[in-house]
């Protein structure tokens, strides 16, 4: 006993069950629970922005684009997501403008940062371009980026890149810097 509290565990503390690895979510999820306070402000985000976000209070990935993606993109970066080891159904689709209206900076920013995923795929330059603004960083096209912690692919035209083979193998470049 220390401090007046027992320690985590038989013998060890929670740091050495940590480090053990238990507890780790299972298919790169996020913990969850009830109360858990990084699932409540996801919640508020699906349901303050739920117009221009699609997704799962526990998603790993955010996926932002301009305009909504076709069904051909969204399938190739659902199994990216799997193949990196964010697990199934890891995406949270943000679109910057549909018939809603459009996110502006600020709107970014509180949506990535409550959705709190581990990482970011940008997939077109005005894209990659609002998440410059939202974290006031300048992020480079057709690299990988930091942005308050967290990895961002930033690629020029994710759907452009499926239709050509060296422009695939350039966007996967940039996605697999997102391994988990």
């Amino acid at each position: 006993m220390r401090n007046g509290r027992e320690p985590a565990g038989e013998g060890g503390t929670a740091s050495n069950a940590a480090l053990a690895g238990e507890g780790k979510p299972a298919g790169g999820r996020k913990p969850a629970g009830e109360g858990n306070a990084y699932e409540s402000n996801a919640r508020g985000v699906l349901q303050l922005y739920g117009a221009f976000v699609e997704g799962t209070p526990d998603c790993t990935l955010a996926v932002v684009s301009s305009a909504p993606l076709s069904q051909q993109a969204r399938s190739a970066l659902r199994a990216s997501a799997e193949r990196l080891g964010y697990g199934e159904d890891a995406c949270a689709w943000i679109v910057l403008a549909n018939e809603a209206g459009e996110l502006g900076a600020s709107d970014v920013l509180s949506v990535v940062e409550g959705l709190d995923p581990f990482g970011v795929v940008a997939t077109d330059a005005r894209a990659v371009a609002q998440l410059s603004a939202a974290f006031d960083t300048s992020m480079k096209v057709g690299a990988s980026n930091r942005a308050a912690c967290r990895t961002v692919a930033a690629l020029a035209d994710f759907e452009a890149a499926l239709q050509d083979a060296e422009a695939k193998q350039k966007a996967w470049s940039v996605l697999k810097r997102l391994a988990r």
